[in-house]
């Protein structure tokens, strides 16, 4: 074993730092959201970070542009979703920064 530690080691029942988003996360994100979409925006994740737990808690910041590309608009959310230990994964939330 290493003397080094990472933060998931040793961060015991909270979430790892924000990272990139491994092809793990990035499933289970297209999973909640078909093609990036919710309601009238498009969501792209760009950093996650992970709480071990009876299943597994991810946290994604992602950049939400509205579905319409007339409106000039662009903001970040923080979207929450929860992978069960078997079954579909859950939308928890969805939180602007």
């Amino acid at each position: 074993m290493s003397d080094t530690l990472t933060q998931e080691k040793i961060t015991v029942g909270g979430y790892t730092a924000y990272g990139p988003v491994t092809p793990e996360a990035k499933k289970i994100f297209y999973d909640v959201f078909p093609d990036g979409v919710h309601g009238n925006a498009i969501y792209t994740p760009f950093e996650v970070a992970t709480q071990g737990v009876a299943g597994k808690n991810y946290k994604y910041k992602c950049k939400v542009e509205p579905k319409n590309p007339t409106i000039p608009i662009v903001w970040e959310s923080v979207v929450g979703i929860y992978q069960p230990p078997k079954g579909e994964p859950v939308l928890k939330s969805i939180n602007p920064i």
